[in-house]
């Protein structure tokens, strides 16, 4: 991917996060600030709003469902908050808390209720599905080449997931994440 240049409040973002241990903390097999900056330049990439980018660039620091490492604690959400905007902040939120599995089956209804591992619903719009779903895509796109292997099953279930988004992420997101996979495919090819 050719490098995005960094601009001042970006720039101040990932030093701030990096203060907050996100230098520390390994995250597919590099610095979680790596990551999270990838993410934010693909997101920025693929034509998405300032907002996006910025969930984007602190997409994971609550921890995820699946990586429970964490540089900034939800005690810290205010801080988060002041420092990115109110409306990233929650996109940020339900990334760390929400099964992002159930998003890809609410593509096309208008609103829907997810539901975090304690098992409290929270109201989405399309909107949001569409937004978390892009910072999902530019989250599996980036991770992909830093893993040593993906699971021909794991995939298969991006695969399908990707066919499920289609319809409310970018094209150029769409086109990227297949791209990837094809490429992840063929590193997972016998010789």
């Amino acid at each position: 991917m050719p490098e995005i240049e960094l601009n001042e409040d970006t720039r101040l973002h990932l030093e701030w996060l990096s203060l907050q241990g996100g230098a520390e903390i390994c995250h597919s097999e590099r610095r979680l600030d790596d990551h999270l900056l990838g993410v934010h330049n693909l997101l920025q990439k693929w034509g998405n709003t300032k907002d996006v980018c910025l969930a984007g660039l602190f997409h994971s620091v609550y921890g995820t469902q699946t990586f429970a490492r964490k540089c900034i604690t939800m005690k810290q959400r205010p801080a988060v908050k002041q420092r990115i905007g109110e409306r990233a902040e929650r996109w940020v939120y339900l990334f760390a808390t929400q099964n992002r599995d159930q998003w890809f089956d609410a593509v096309n209804k208008c609103s829907t209720s997810v539901f975090d591992a304690s098992g409290y619903a929270t109201r989405i719009s399309q909107s949001d599905v569409s937004v978390l779903l892009e910072i999902e895509l530019a989250n599996i796109v980036e991770q992909l080449p830093h893993r040593t292997s993906t699971s021909t099953k794991t995939l298969r279930v991006y695969a399908q997931q990707i066919e499920k988004a289609s319809s409310v992420v970018s094209n150029a997101a769409l086109l990227e994440t297949k791209n990837a996979l094809v490429v992840a495919n063929l590193a997972n090819s016998p010789v």
